[in-house]
Order: structure tokens, then C-alpha cells, then sequence
């Protein structure tokens, strides 16, 4: 017996890579300097020089262990200074190695995190258009994925497809598995949170740049968690 479930999302066609054989295809058939292939995400533009020498460099002066064997399961330790490091720098940060496990590419990182998140009967909510193994990841986790349009013009996040915070925040918290642990002030109190970021991310997306945007969203988390921590003692 094989799993019914894993036949069908084996079975299923995916349209991005369906795209990106078909531009292998035509990529031999007229050159490749002929297709531009965005299918799959992958770069349109060379290495920086500085990728290649350092990739020559550690070839040759390191040994086959420190390049090819195991590293530690958070990652190389040198890695993530390195990581931390260049945060910090460019953007205020106080990160160190220690806030940071390095996997195998984002497929990876998600299926950990959404593992170490999930319990059962959680949703999440994701914005179309999507990677499609979202789903996958989500639902392989043991939750539910709920899908909302974004705003077709800019792909950000349609808020007015969100602003019944209320109606939303009610039915989770209310749902019987945590009727027990949350009061109805408690709800109340952690839905005006959530509007008051809502509005206040809704201003910062007409008014900032991209780079402000995400570094005034850590704020925002951050404040979100402080509101939310002493409230629901679950």
C-alpha cells in the first residue's frame, strides 16, 4: 500500500515546471541566449566575480572534510557569523550566530518551521497567486491552507480583503479548543491589536520604501508579540 494522497500530488502536473521544460526545449532548439526562462525563479543575470574566487579559493585551501563532510545541525558556525554579520551591518541588527539554522534551500526551512508551528486545527492563511507547494508544505504539517487574492495590481496584500479583523479573529479564538483558556476580553483586546497593525502597515505601504518597510515590520512584530504575550496564557 502506498499513500493515495502522495500518487495524487505525484501525479499532478505543475504548470512552473512544465514552463521551465519547455524552455530547456526551446533553448536548444534556438539557443539559450534566446529564452528568457522566469518560470522557476531561477537568476538572468551572472555570479558576481567575488562568488567564483572564493569558491576557487576554499577549493584550494581547504580539505575535503571541511568542504565536503557534515556540519553541524544548526549549520557552520563561521556561516552564520558570516550571516549575522552582514545583517547587522546593513540593517541595525543586533542578530548572532545563534539566531540562525541553516538548511537546504527555502522548500527546507519551510517544512521545519511550519512543522515547530502547527498544532492541530491551525489554518494559514496564503495569498494567490503562490508557490504551489505551499499547500504541500502546509497541509503535510497537519493544517489547513486558506487561500485570499492579492491585490492584482501590485501582488501585495489586498487589505480590503481583510478588514473584518473581527469576524476572523472571533471564529479562531472562539473555535472550542480554546474557548477554555481565552475570555472575551482577551479576544477583544488581541483583535484591536491586530487592526491597529493592520492600519499602521496599511500606512507604511503607501508611505515607505521597501527596505524601511521591512525594517519598521520587525517593529511591528515585535509589538504585536508584546500585546499578545501576557494575554494568552494557553
Amino acid at each position: 500500500m502506498i499513500s493515495e494522497k502522495m500518487v495524487t500530488l505525484g501525479t499532478k502536473k505543475s504548470v512552473i515546471r512544465e514552463i521551465f521544460e519547455y524552455s530547456k526545449k526551446r533553448a536548444a532548439e534556438i539557443g539559450s541566449e534566446n529564452v528568457f526562462d522566469f518560470s522557476i525563479g531561477n537568476p538572468n543575470v551572472p555570479a558576481p566575480a567575488s562568488v567564483h574566487e572564493t569558491i576557487k579559493e576554499l577549493l584550494d585551501s581547504k580539505d575535503d572534510y571541511y568542504l565536503f563532510g557534515y556540519t553541524s545541525a544548526q549549520g557552520d558556525a563561521d556561516t552564520r557569523a558570516a550571516v549575522a554579520a552582514d545583517l547587522n551591518k546593513r540593517f541595525g541588527t543586533t542578530f548572532h550566530a545563534d539566531n540562525f539554522y541553516m538548511t537546504c534551500g527555502a522548500a527546507a526551512s519551510l517544512r521545519i518551521v511550519l512543522g515547530a508551528l502547527t498544532v492541530p486545527g491551525d489554518e494559514y492563511i496564503v495569498f494567490t497567486p503562490y508557490f504551489p507547494e505551499y499547500r504541500v508544505f502546509i497541509e503535510s504539517a497537519g493544517a489547513a491552507m486558506i487561500e485570499t487574492p492579492a491585490d492584482s495590481s501590485t501582488f501585495q496584500i489586498d487589505f480590503d480583503r481583510l478588514s473584518d479583523v473581527d469576524e476572523l479573529i472571533s471564529s479562531v479564538l472562539s473555535c472550542e479548543e480554546v474557548a477554555d483558556y481565552i475570555d472575551e476580553g482577551r479576544i477583544h483586546a488581541i483583535t484591536e491589536s491586530v487592526q491597529r497593525r493592520i492600519g499602521h502597515l496599511q500606512e507604511l505601504a503607501m508611505t515607505q520604501t521597501p527596505r524601511q518597510l521591512d525594517t519598521t515590520e520587525d517593529d511591528v512584530r515585535e509589538e504585536v508579540a508584546a500585546d499578545y504575550a501576557p494575554k494568552m496564557e494557553l
